[in-house]
């Protein structure tokens, strides 16, 4: 089970309920919510005397509550990010049968209201202020929803989701406009070159954004087997798409930020999961402390 607990130095992380007590309520997470289902380091195999050994699978499907609606609309795209092609099975190793439970209504940071999923997931928790709503979105959202006692007064779903529907997101308006100029390519390189003046390669926009996908695989060596583990990688390092041959595609600082949004916006088009990372751009946090 991956629930939001708040840890002892007050923050809101996805942690087990042995980590804290929960804390369901206050909006987006700080760290990258898609972590869940593919996180920072995994290890992939280990070669030792007796050959290749793979990790066993869960033996019960996870449970993951709290994501935010833009949560989930990019982890459905990265998802089919890694069902394209070749099927990623480390990634649904995890992610297959898992539960994806949705915070919204009045769960925002500081009481805030967050618009209700509109069917994302497998179940939905929806605060009216008071009491927990429970709304079921899938079968095993229906057998999850069963076990819990149904607490609504008359109306109030009925109300959140009138209020819901009636929300303008200021920010996603932004974000669709944005993404219209850089899909026709109208974005000047200047732009791209004063955003480069102030990167610092400190990869955090890949730390917390939910859509990234990149990662790079290393090989831990010991005295007795060797350990193949994948973890993120980013785009705005300078040695990302260094060739062998000493050739950079992306060698000007001006380019890694330009060309990382810009295959971001055709990966969704391509997909037809443009609002997935509308959502992204949305739902991007600060950068939580030593996250790198």
């Amino acid at each position: 089970m991956r629930v939001p607990v708040l840890t002892a130095e007050g923050e809101r992380v996805f942690g087990s309920p042995l980590d804290g007590p929960p804390a369901l309520g206050g909006g987006a997470l700080a760290a990258k919510p898609t972590s869940v289902f593919f996180p920072q380091e995994e290890e992939l195999f280990t070669i030792g005397s007796e050959g290749p050994m793979h990790s066993s699978p869960a033996e019960k499907p996870l449970f993951a509550a709290g994501f935010t609606p833009r949560d989930l609309l990019c982890l459905g795209f990265i998802d089919r990010f890694f069902a394209d092609g070749h099927r990623d099975d480390i990634y649904f190793r995890r992610r297959e049968g898992a539960v994806v439970v949705a915070a919204s209504g009045y769960s925002g940071a500081d009481g805030g209201f967050v618009k209700l999923s509109g069917g994302e997931g497998d179940l939905e928790f929806v605060f009216d202020g008071a009491v927990w709503i429970v709304v079921p979105h899938s079968e095993a959202g229906e057998r999850v929803a069963g076990r819990l006692p149904d607490q609504a007064p008359d109306g109030a779903l009925a109300a959140l989701v009138a209020k819901s529907a009636g929300l303008v997101e200021e920010d996603a308006e932004l974000v669709k406009a944005a993404s219209e100029l850089l899909m026709k390519e109208k974005v000047p390189d200047s732009f791209w070159n004063r955003v480069a003046e102030s990167c610092i390669q400190c990869t955090g926009c890949n730390l917390v954004c939910p859509t990234c996908t990149c990662f790079g695989v290393r090989d831990w060596r010991y005295a007795e087997r060797v350990e193949r583990s994948r973890m993120w990688d980013s785009c705005q390092l300078e040695g990302f798409m260094r060739e062998a041959s000493g050739h950079n595609p992306l060698g000007t600082e001006g380019l890694r930020p330009a060309e990382g949004s810009i295959t971001s916006w055709r990966l969704t088009e391509r997909s037809g999961a443009r609002s997935a990372v509308s959502s992204a751009a949305g739902a991007m946090r600060p950068v939580p402390p030593g996250s790198g």
